[in-house]
Formats: C-alpha cells, structure tokens, sequence
C-alpha cells in the first residue's frame, strides 16, 4: 500500500511526549507534515522537537497543556490554529486513565478527570476544528482510543466507560461528516 503523502499537512497531535504519540511525532515529522505537538511535560516534547529536526523533519511547535483541566482544548486549539493558520488533521492521542472499583471512584476528581482527557477535550478539539475542515472542505480526525472500549475488566470500569464514549461519539462524528 502506497503511503499517504503529509508533506504539507498542519497536524494537530496531542498526547506527544511519549509512547504512541511521540513515535507518531517523529514518523510525522520525517515524513515533512507541519506539527503542533501537545502534551503535559514541555521538556519532553522539547526533546522529540529536536529528534524531528535532527531526523531532518520541520521543527515543531511544542505546547505544554493539560488536557484533564476544562478548557484546556478551546485553548490549545487556538494556539494551534495560531501557529499553523489552519488544521488539517486532529490526533486526538492523549489520554489518563482512572483505576479502582466503579463504586469507589464515583464522581470523585480522578475519574472526571479521566472523562475530561478521553473524552471531553477530543470533543472540544473537534468543535474548534471542524468549521475549518468544513470550509476547506478537506480535513480528517483520528481519536486513538483502546481495546477497553469494547471489553471491562474489574477495577477499570471507569477508564472502559471513557473510552467508549470516545470510540460511541468517533462513529457518530465519521457518520455526520461524511
């Protein structure tokens, strides 16, 4: 399969300082896509920055948010649509998890914090987004979500129920774009 060429593309990618997204940085940034890259922890993403460069990929632009606090997505997404005049694809890689009983987190902090990372910011990414896609008329989304969407286990029923909703409301989204 011929790959997709992203040399010009202004991506959006969260969850960049490590794992999944800080690999998917630095294939994206050898491949020559213009990146905003956005996690908690500057000083890492400041080290994938360099690795882009010296792979010789366009240096990044490293945000420092934090996804798990309301609000943080309108602003990041500003700061993008700032530093790339324009998104052309969303990767929605961040992401928290919340471990214990179901009954025992309850509403607590950690497991509202774990539904504002996985879910809410996904989503608010996407409503500050998409008017520009649809203008453009091109634009692409990818929300990473897990294999615990489909399948609980006992002590993470909380972190399961983030990730559904994220995968429920990813296939709604692909329906009322398409």
């Amino acid at each position: 399969m011929a790959a997709i060429d992203i040399s010009s593309s202004k991506i959006l990618l969260t969850g960049a300082s490590s794992g999944i997204g800080r690999e998917l940085a630095r294939v994206l940034g050898r491949r020559g896509a213009r990146l905003v890259i956005a996690a908690r922890r500057l000083e890492l993403l400041e080290e994938v920055a360099e690795e882009i460069v010296r792979d010789g990929g366009r240096a990044p632009h490293p945000l420092k948010v934090d996804l798990a606090r309301r609000g943080e997505a309108e602003r990041l997404a500003a700061m993008a649509l700032d530093a790339l005049d324009g998104i052309d694809v969303l990767i929605n890689n961040a992401g928290g998890g919340v471990g214990g009983a179901v009954w025992a987190i309850g509403d607590r902090d950690e497991g509202r914090d774990a539904f504002e990372i996985n879910y809410w910011a996904p989503m608010a990414l996407a409503h500050e987004l998409v008017p520009g896609m649809k203008a453009r008329g091109r634009g692409a989304i990818v929300n990473v979500t897990s294999g615990a969407a489909q399948v609980s286990w006992p002590g993470f029923g909380g972190y399961s129920a983030t990730k559904a909703a994220l995968s429920n409301a990813t296939s709604s989204l692909r329906m009322e774009l398409h």
